[in-house]
C-alpha cells in the first residue's frame, strides 16, 4: 500500500512539474504577444475623436422612425466601412439604455462592397430607429486606416421626445 501512495506521490509531483514548466514558458511567451496600450498622445488614440457622428434629424416615414446622421472624417487617415453605395452603412448600432442592437440588415451581398471615408470628407446615413419612443444612440463602425483597426463611433443621445 505505501508503494502505491508513493507512486501516486510521484507521479503527481511529476504532473506538477511539468504542468508549471508549460505555463511558465507558454504563459511568458503569450504575454509577450499582448499589444502594448499606447500613452496618451498617440495618434490611435486621437483617432476616436476623428470621425464625428451628427444627428441631423428623425422622420416618422411609411417605413417607421428614420434617423439621419452626418458622418464626417476629421482624421488623416480613411476610415473604411462596407454599404451598397457611399451613402449606406452596414455596419450600424443602436444603443437604448444597456441595450445594443444591429440597425442595418444588409440581406443581399450582391452589389455589398467596401466604401471609403475619405480625410475631410463627409457623407450622411439614414437609419431605421424600431423604438423611437424612448432615447437612443447610434453607431457606426468603421476600419481605420491601411490595418483597418475596428472602432464604434457613437451620436450624442437623441431624445425623440425633445424632436
Amino acid at each position: 500500500m505505501k508503494r502505491l501512495a508513493l507512486s501516486f506521490s510521484i507521479a503527481l509531483l511529476s504532473f506538477m512539474a511539468g504542468l508549471a514548466a508549460y505555463c511558465g514558458v507558454y504563459g511568458t511567451l503569450g504575454l509577450a504577444a499582448i499589444p502594448e496600450i499606447p500613452p496618451h498622445n498617440s495618434p490611435t488614440l486621437e483617432l476616436r475623436s476623428g470621425l464625428d457622428v451628427h444627428f441631423l434629424e428623425l422622420n416618422l416615414t411609411e417605413h417607421g422612425p428614420l434617423a439621419k446622421f452626418r458622418v464626417s472624417n476629421r482624421s488623416s487617415e480613411t476610415a473604411y466601412y462596407p454599404g451598397y453605395s457611399k451613402d449606406t452603412h452596414c455596419a450600424d448600432l443602436i444603443r437604448y439604455d444597456f441595450k445594443i442592437e444591429k440597425a442595418s440588415h444588409c440581406w443581399c451581398g450582391t452589389g455589398l462592397e467596401e466604401q471609403s471615408l475619405e480625410a475631410g470628407e463627409s457623407v450622411e446615413f439614414v437609419v431605421g430607429i424600431p423604438n423611437a419612443k424612448v432615447p437612443f444612440a447610434v453607431g457606426f463602425d468603421f476600419g481605420i486606416g491601411q490595418e483597418r483597426v475596428r472602432m464604434t463611433f457613437w451620436s450624442k443621445q437623441i431624445d425623440p421626445q425633445a424632436n
